[in-house]
């Protein structure tokens, strides 16, 4: 006997120590204070009670790793019923109009249809100018899932769709003259035939089910190399290739075959059962004897004892832990007020508020995202962020909204916002500035309401003189540390000397220079706030409306199209 999942036991077993280390470590601990307060010692049938967890929980544990007998081989009723699974791995499957792509919605489908396909022989065949065989007809699930999804990671192989010539070729595989069966056959393509010519010659006993992967509209077909860098797309006479389902070409194949039907399967459509169903109701179910092998399951010899040991420690857990209950009931008294901490009660009061307002952001970002987004929403997102206290966004949409507006009665509370927003930012004579203009607006438009806001104006004036004039000190103080150390550094000499070897003409010149300098920096600070004005007009937009913006302005690329309802040029034969 030996486990199926063999490769969890080392987790397990950290399991099992990790949770008996805890329990016997806690248990130590609470019975230790119990005896030095109370003097009530363990009684035997709670010690018991744990040792039943433990042995209960490591025996479901191992359970878990499926333990299996040795194989045999044992006569049983198998189906007939064989089916081919037909895999496109043209070029044009790397189109990705469903998700992720073609090729591997295939792969999925496949996938799907193996795991749910109980009493089927399967085979799998890869397709596009040729095809090959990847499995044999077979019974074991476990081979073909793991064949059918290594398909993800080698890719497509590339070329043309070699359609009908798939079909034609595997129907051989049923076999030929007296041994020739009933079967089933799965294509799973885009339905972009590039060896066409030649009618098919399908018999009546096999069933052919047609799953095409695409849409209408079609995709282009991106190329990318072995590290899945982006190399462009498929191009065709100079143009990029568009991809299309031709439903048409899928409806033009059931003309030469008895049992047919196709699907066409979206991004989010399996319809694996819809298949099985036309399987069963077009060719008959027969069975017949053949050995399979098989391993037993002893799964139960863990798991029964498991569940009975669970059982008897939950039984134990009713007679009495120590002599009298009062150590319970005292201990129960004294941890029952330390259920809740203050401040996982606060954060459970703040939780709804906070939940609400990033409910309103995420969807003004929808709507952003969806160019229905006003004028209004955008101070209303402002508003919230300014709340959350993100100011950097909330100064970005106030700016991009408000910039060259002026105040009305109806965007006065939003200038006092973007306001506060600069105060917090500590850009203080932006924030004066504004303080000023609401507050000559309001001076001008006199109320009750007006008045209330007025007042608040006010107060954020004060704050933003004082903290200025805060700010101004120690930029003051830090220049004036900075003058002193220099003082410092300069070479001793006597002033007596200085002014000796000074020229009243040069006293002159030096206070001209002096007037030079400071006409020089009064003109660098203008420029530098003009420039710093220029700046924030031209201050990005968030990332997520540029995009946006970027996105209408770019123009639709020509693309060619060939889907299969054209008439192919002989001489030129595609090969996607």
């Amino acid at each position: 006997m030996s486990f199926i999942y063999s490769k969890y036991i080392t987790l397990v077993i950290i399991a099992i120590i990790v949770i008996v280390i805890v329990q016997r470590r806690t248990e130590k601990n609470f019975f230790v204070w119990v005896y030095d307060n109370w003097f009530y010692k363990r009684s035997i049938a709670n010690k018991l009670s744990s040792l039943a967890f433990l042995v209960g929980f490591s025996l479901l544990s191992f359970s878990l790793l499926d333990l299996r007998g040795a194989e045999q081989k044992v006569e049983g009723e198998v189906s007939d019923k064989r089916t081919i699974i037909l895999i496109d791995s043209s070029l044009s499957m790397l189109a990705e109009d469903v998700r992720p792509n073609r090729y591997d919605k295939a792969v999925f489908i496949a996938r799907h249809f193996i795991k749910n396909s109980a009493g089927h022989k399967i085979s799998v065949i890869l397709f596009s100018d040729t095809h090959k065989k990847l499995v044999p007809f077979t019974m074991d699930r476990e081979l073909l899932d793991s064949r059918v999804a290594a398909l993800s990671d080698i890719g497509v192989s590339g070329g043309g769709t070699g359609l009908k010539q798939a079909i034609q070729e595997s129907i051989q595989y049923f076999g030929t003259g007296e041994k020739k069966g009933a079967g089933n056959i799965i294509l799973i393509t885009d339905a972009e035939e590039t060896n066409g010519g030649f009618k098919l010659n399908v018999p009546e006993n096999i069933t052919v089910a047609v799953v095409g992967v695409g849409t209408a509209n079609g995709s282009t077909i991106p190329l990318r190399d072995s590290r899945g860098v982006s190399r462009g797309f498929k191009k065709y006479q100079g143009q990029n290739v568009v991809s299309k389902l031709d439903e048409d070409f899928l409806k033009k194949i059931g003309e030469d075959i008895k049992y047919y039907k196709y699907w066409v399967a979206s991004s989010f459509s399996l319809p694996t059962n819809e298949i099985l169903n036309f399987f069963n109701q077009s060719v008959e179910d027969r069975k017949s004897k053949d050995d399979v092998t098989i391993r037993p399951v002893y799964s139960e010899v863990l798991m029964i004892p498991g569940v009975l040991f669970l059982i008897l420690s939950f039984i134990l857990k009713f007679f009495k832990a120590f002599d009298t209950s009062l150590a319970m009931i005292l201990l129960l008294m004294i941890l029952l007020p330390k259920g809740f901490s203050q401040e996982e009660q606060e954060e459970r009061q703040l939780t709804p508020e906070e939940i609400e307002r990033q409910k309103e952001i995420d969807n003004y970002l929808l709507k952003w995202q969806n160019k229905e987004l006003n004028d209004e929403e955008k101070l209303d997102l402002a508003t919230k962020y300014s709340q959350n206290k993100n100011d950097e966004k909330a100064d970005l949409l106030y700016e991009d909204t408000l910039i060259d507006s002026e105040v009305t009665p109806k965007t006065k509370y939003d200038h006092f916002n973007w306001a506060t927003t600069k105060l917090r930012q500590k850009d203080f004579s932006s924030s004066l500035d504004k303080l000023k203009k609401i507050k000559n607006f309001l001076e001008q438009n006199p109320s009750e309401e007006n008045r209330e806001l007025l007042e608040a104006v006010r107060k954020n004036t004060l704050l933003a003189i004082q903290q200025k004039q805060q700010s101004d000190k120690k930029k003051k103080q830090q220049s004036g540390q900075g003058e002193s150390k220099d003082k410092k550094q300069k070479s001793s000499g006597s002033e007596d000397d200085k002014q000796k070897n000074k020229d009243p003409k040069d006293n002159k010149g030096d206070k001209d220079e002096g007037q030079n300098q400071e006409k020089n920096k009064d003109q660098k600070n203008n420029q530098g706030d003009q420039d710093k004005n220029q700046k924030k007009r031209k201050r990005k937009l968030p990332g997520l409306l540029k995009q946006l913006l970027n996105d209408d302005r770019k123009l639709q690329k020509q693309l060619l199209d060939t889907s299969t309802n054209k008439k192919d040029n002989s001489s030129q034969r595609r090969d996607w």
